[in-house]
């Protein structure tokens, strides 16, 4: 176990850091209790995501941030108002971060019964259409939600 540097985030005891299928098939498949959003700020620990539906800020702490990091990275990050756009179940804990398509479609649709699997994790949800995006997905914990100013 390494230790943990001043002000940084502890992961909560006992929430899963891996996604399991039924976990993305709920968090998207049609329930409600999800939102839109675009991610303002990152850092080492996690995202501050802002929601498009009413503007509360999110700071969601990241299980695979090493991952989280690279997808940020990629050339095909889906943006919405220069910000990559995702899609947040918290009660599920599902962080679902858009790639593809450099635009956002006028509606997103997501197939979630389909899911990529890497060394045993869900990793991504394959766009569904032509013209929507994937989702690379994250186990999520919520740290703090503020309502912006």
């Amino acid at each position: 176990m390494t230790a943990r540097e001043p002000g940084e985030p502890e992961w909560p005891a006992g929430v899963p850091t891996t996604l399991q299928s039924a976990q993305v098939r709920l968090a998207f498949g049609g329930e409600r209790g999800g939102y839109v959003g675009r991610i303002v700020e990152h850092d080492a620990h996690g995202v501050v995501v802002v929601s498009v539906r009413d503007g509360s800020r999110h700071r969601l702490l990241v299980a695979r941030r090493e991952r989280l990091a690279a997808v940020l990275r990629r050339d095909d990050v889906t943006l919405l108002e220069g910000a990559p756009l995702v899609l947040v179940n918290e009660a599920h804990r599902v962080l679902g971060v858009a790639t593809g398509p450099l635009e956002p479609p006028k509606q997103l649709r997501v197939l979630s019964n389909v899911c990529r699997i890497e060394d045993g994790e869900y990793v991504e949800v394959p766009a569904s259409l032509p013209g929507q995006p994937s989702l690379q997905v994250f186990a999520i914990a919520i740290a703090q939600d503020e309502r912006a100013p």
